[in-house]
């Protein structure tokens, strides 16, 4: 696992008296590495490029991936993690008191935006640029930084909800859930995620664990075929994603307080 963190500041004078760009950075980051939690008055993009961050916003959390960018309009307050070994992005911040007009103007939400390939080559021209206190150079990275923001709501993309880390865990247990070797390491493997912290934020969303969730939908299912079908007790074990008829049939009668035979007979 590698952790840096490359950032460089602005020494030009503010070009405009609404926004001018303050700072741009390079960092990789690796649990349980984070950054400050606090409030920044200025407006700041991550664009993801490898790995995975979980970030929160108004209670929510949310996986951010590569492709994707998120957006902290002044006054928020950052509160983020790497959700797995070298994750990587470049951020952007914009200060002035006409920052959250700038966003809104271009249409890029507070949250997780899409953006594509992230224009590596445009963060790069503005660290470079950043330092000199030629106001010619001030232009030049206002414009790579206009390049940057425009290329975020020009997706088509943009306009799509993103579900949260909870909800996109749930939506994969409701589709995975009759194979037998699904399991809370394979959810957090599809969702680029340590298991901690999917299970940490799947119980805080559903007042559930991960493992209770999964068992509930494989017996939810079980007794959908003990009513409506003949299959036998065996075959419903192994098609509700239970491992063998032993351990359904156990399972079943602890959680149900009856073996699955009583509960056919009774239907």
């Amino acid at each position: 696992m590698s952790t840096f963190r490359k950032r460089t500041y602005s020494r030009n004078p503010k070009l405009t008296p609404g926004f001018s760009v303050r700072s741009v950075g390079h960092f990789q980051l690796s649990p349980p590495d984070h950054e400050a939690r606090r409030t920044f008055k200025f407006g700041e993009i991550f664009w993801c490029v490898a790995g995975s961050g979980v970030f929160r916003l108004d209670g929510d959390e949310f996986l951010l991936k590569p492709d994707s960018v998120w957006y902290y309009p002044p006054g928020s307050f950052h509160d983020y993690d790497p959700a797995e070994a070298d994750f990587q992005y470049y951020w952007l911040t914009i200060d002035g008191p006409l920052t959250s007009a700038l966003f809104d103007g271009l249409g890029i939400n507070p949250g997780l935006n899409y953006g594509g390939n992230c224009p590596v080559h445009l963060f790069s021209r503005i660290a470079n640029l950043l330092p000199d206190t030629n106001p010619g150079a001030g232009f030049e990275v206002l414009s790579a930084a206009f390049e940057i923001l425009s290329k975020i709501p020009a997706s088509c993309h943009s306009d799509i909800e993103q579900p949260t880390l909870a909800e996109s865990a749930r939506k994969i247990i409701d589709s995975q859930f009759i194979d037998s070797s699904f399991n809370v390491e394979e959810l957090a493997e599809r969702l680029s995620v340590h298991r901690s912290t999917v299970s940490r934020i799947f119980r805080r969303e559903w007042d559930i664990s991960v493992s209770d969730y999964i068992i509930n939908c494989r017996l939810k299912y079980a007794m959908m075929l003990l009513r409506e079908t003949n299959t036998p007790v065996r075959d419903v074990a192994l098609e509700s994603g239970f491992s063998s008829a032993a351990y359904f049939s156990r399972v079943f009668t602890v959680r149900t307080g009856t073996t699955p035979a009583a509960f056919r007979r009774s239907k």
